[in-house]
């Protein structure tokens, strides 16, 4: 085996798309090949490894200095794919050493697409049914990676509860105690409208999670577009004061086991004002009640271990799968 490494304009498309057709049968679920257009202001190189012409493995490095949190000698390592080797892992991870050696940089996280906008982490249990918007990749990644030595640096989780046990819990009359908040359904007869309220929100609400940085509003919208076609009004909320978009709460059916009859909470955002404390478990609380008869069970997807929202109405819910990113010392 060896390692090469490739800028964008020499990347070798037709080797990885076909190890790529190997990973991801159904076409679907399959990655793109090469990245997202607005990642290429932070790249820094494509790492591969090839058994003569076949890729085996492939990883790209970023440097998002956009991220406040991250030094200016820390990577990111995404677009993560491989065989089921640990040998294809250790000489990836070689050479993003070296090449974080060579260049003066002293970390790597990973897996991470440049941007958490994008697709980043691992799942720690491959077994469990994946849902709709899941992460998806084959099952071992989270083992090569720990195999290889990567230690773990954030932990992330989804629940599951049974909708009725909550709502009976919930009081029919609930309402907010800001009574000039107005609660209202997407409106997808204007959809980019809308879609620029809750972008211009999602940008202050998550200005202090972890590893944030900035998306632009086309890339934002085109994200939402895809979804366009899955969205039931009923289920997305927008929170109005005084005209400006306040809170928002994004849900989807399971589209993915749609035997399985789950409704997933996907976004959940707020404006960070005292006036606002509360909305959030208000706007949870609605849905839980709109999804009384409707839906079986209930899914809070993804959520970062120590994130406050992971606490709303959570004795009732069942974790059902946990995800990891990792890090990578150098010289350590």
């Amino acid at each position: 085996m060896i390692t090469k490494r490739f800028s964008i304009n020499n990347f070798p498309k037709e080797q990885v798309q076909q190890l790529l057709s190997k990973l991801y049968p159904i076409p679907q679920f399959r990655p793109k090949v090469e990245c997202e257009s607005y990642h290429e202001v932070f790249f820094k190189t494509w790492i591969c490894v090839f058994d003569e012409d076949n890729c085996l493995g492939k990883i790209a490095l970023f440097q998002n200095p956009q991220i406040e949190e991250l030094d200016s000698k820390t990577l990111l390592a995404g677009y993560f794919d491989s065989i089921n080797s640990l040998d294809v892992m250790i000489f990836l991870t070689l050479e993003m050493a070296k090449f974080c050696t060579e260049n003066g940089f002293s970390k790597i996280i990973g897996p991470l697409n440049a941007t958490t906008w994008d697709s980043y982490r691992l799942l720690k249990h491959p077994q469990a049914i994946p849902f709709f918007l899941d992460v998806l990749h084959p099952a071992y990644y989270h083992a090569l990676w720990e195999n290889c030595g990567w230690q773990i640096s954030d932990s992330y989780h989804s629940t599951e509860a049974e909708v009725a046990v909550i709502s009976s819990e919930i009081d029919s009359e609930l309402s907010f105690h800001n009574k000039e908040i107005e609660i209202k359904q997407f409106d997808l007869a204007h959809f980019e409208e809308e879609i620029r309220s809750i972008y211009d929100l999602c940008l202050i609400s998550f200005k202090n999670n972890r590893y944030y940085s900035p998306i632009g509003f086309q890339d934002f919208l085109e994200k939402y577009q895809k979804a366009k076609a899955f969205i039931i009004p009923e289920f997305v909320l927008v929170a109005k004061h005084k005209n400006q978009t306040v809170g928002f709460i994004f849900c989807i059916p399971d589209l993915l086991n749609p035997q399985r009859n789950r409704l997933i909470i996907k976004t959940l955002a707020i404006l960070p004002n005292a006036e606002y404390r509360g909305l959030g478990s208000f706007l949870t609380r609605m849905i839980y009640l709109k999804a009384t008869g409707k839906f079986d069970t209930m899914i809070h997807a993804l959520m970062y271990d120590s994130n406050t929202s992971a606490h709303i109405l959570a004795k009732h819910h069942t974790t059902i799968q946990q995800y990891s990113l990792f890090q990578w010392k150098i010289g350590v």
